[in-house]
């Protein structure tokens, strides 16, 4: 009876923040682009104020080292406020437009960006802090409001979020409402008019399915099996280096981060003397290996995932090369390199999300292409390589969300270019402007003239006007 109460009262809660949002959104809808920069301003400083205690949350739920959440997570969101804020004034201008077709007497024509109104947002936990609230950029420089969903999986940095918009927005405007799988059910049952959602494919269809009920439009950031391709023309030095060191942030669990690595049969022991060299010179300073300087997995259901993946390509033939140490009490697994994997093996259909790295090998880029067309397309793809014939021949014959050449997941920082997947690896796009699209509502707006010499034409009776009509369809 109590659980059930509560939940009357929670939906309830949520019913009465969503109806004050609807209806504020109309006051929000006026604002103008000064009065979204300062809001943006304000935020930015907020997100400052609470720098510190972000390193915490998040060393509390998966211990990430602090360098990496003040650099990717506070950061990477500082510099997306910055961009928006240089250009949301611009962003904003009624945008004019030639018509197509002009009458004698012509009219105007133009674009109106409005906002789409409350917007749902739905966070996910492995770079939580920055993914959540960079769509929280584009509901500000929209006019639109927002509810913020946060990952339960991460619940101290849930509770500081709920204390950091609460510090920065009114709850009719923008709030947090925290819990899990029951609160976001109860959340997806609102006819939201946008929802935002970072997370796995497998959620996002329920997701998807909830907002068909409404008619919502949706933006999903999912994931994907990442490749990163090495030419024989690559620098492999740099590719290890950046590809290995992307591996072990975040112990892994990046979206966008490499699945599996396509290399030529002859730079594959090199590939992997070099992981070594790079794992001994980062991790192994001190002799064993540095676990204060490598995250958690999130939690234990997700490592017995990992070492089922694991269990299973060994199985079907996979040499470990690299590591293979799965600490159950630490809950931390070391940077591991399989070779000779299969490609029917569950690591090559399921997204790793972990330290996990099959090294596959090619003998020609016709192959590279069938092994990558074989899987659903990816939200990154990464191209190690100095010939631009190769290269332009990967990029025109794969699809992906986003490509980065001769790095990692740099197409993914960028405030100014479009971030977001295809199909399995997501819908839709964030960041810069393209997330302002996104939480707008492209209005045509056209303002006819008073004086049409036809004006009265199609008034009935319309006999012989068919006649006139076919002659002019020439």
């Amino acid at each position: 009876m109590e659980t059930a109460t509560q939940g009357i009262d929670f939906a309830q809660k949520i019913r009465n923040v969503f109806d004050a949002q609807k209806v504020h959104q109309h006051v929000i809808k006026q604002t103008s682009a000064e009065e979204r920069i300062e809001k943006l301003k304000r935020f930015r400083e907020t997100v400052l104020k609470y720098k510190e205690e972000v390193a915490e949350a998040l060393y509390a739920d998966f211990q990430r080292p602090r360098v990496v959440s003040y650099a990717i997570e506070v950061g990477t969101l500082i510099n997306h406020i910055d961009y928006t804020v240089a250009h949301v004034a611009e962003w904003l201008q009624r945008e004019p437009i030639e018509a197509a077709y002009q009458p004698p007497t012509g009219f105007k024509t133009e674009i109106v960006y409005e906002p789409k109104g409350v917007v749902l947002i739905v966070g996910p936990w492995n770079v939580p802090f920055f993914l959540t609230l960079y769509p929280l950029i584009s509901v500000i420089a929209a006019g639109d409001t927002a509810i913020i969903k946060p990952s339960e999986l991460t619940p101290n940095h849930s509770a500081l979020l709920n204390k950091l918009i609460a510090d920065c927005f009114d709850e009719n405007e923008v709030t947090v409402i925290e819990g899990g799988v029951a609160e976001t059910t109860e959340l997806l049952k609102l006819p939201f008019d946008h929802i935002y959602f970072t997370g796995s494919p497998k959620v996002a269809k329920i997701v998807m399915k909830a907002a068909a009920e409404n008619l919502s439009s949706v933006t999903l950031e999912l994931g994907g099996k990442a490749p990163a391709i090495i030419h024989e023309s690559a620098d492999l030095d740099k590719a290890v280096f950046r590809i290995i060191k992307a591996k072990a942030l975040n112990a892994g669990q990046i979206c966008m981060d490499t699945d599996y690595v396509l290399i030529p049969k002859s730079m594959e022991k090199a590939f992997i003397e070099k992981t070594n060299t790079y794992l001994k010179d980062a991790y192994y300073t001190k002799g064993d290996f540095n676990y204060d300087d490598y995250d958690q997995i999130i939690n234990v259901p997700n490592f017995n995932r990992l070492k089922r993946l694991f269990d299973d390509a060994v199985a079907k033939g996979a040499n470990v090369e690299v590591g293979g140490i799965f600490d159950e009490k630490l809950r931390k697994i070391q940077p591991t390199l399989l070779t000779n994997v299969s490609l029917d093996s569950a690591i090559m259909k399921e997204e790793i999300f972990g330290p996990l790295l099959p090294i596959i090998t090619y003998e020609s880029k016709e192959e590279i292409v069938e092994i990558i067309r074989a899987i659903e397309k990816p939200l990154g793809l990464y191209v190690f390589s100095n010939d631009s014939e190769f290269t332009e021949y990967i990029i025109s014959h794969t699809t992906s969300g986003g490509v980065t050449v001769n790095d990692l997941m740099t197409h993914a920082f960028d405030p100014a270019i479009p971030f977001g997947g295809v199909n399995e690896s997501g819908i839709g796009k964030g960041y810069g402007k393209f997330g302002f699209l996104e939480m707008t509502n492209a209005r045509a707006v056209v303002y006819q003239s008073p004086d049409l010499p036809n004006d009265e034409f199609f008034k009935p009776p319309y006999e012989g006007k068919a006649e006139i009509i076919l002659g002019s369809l020439k």
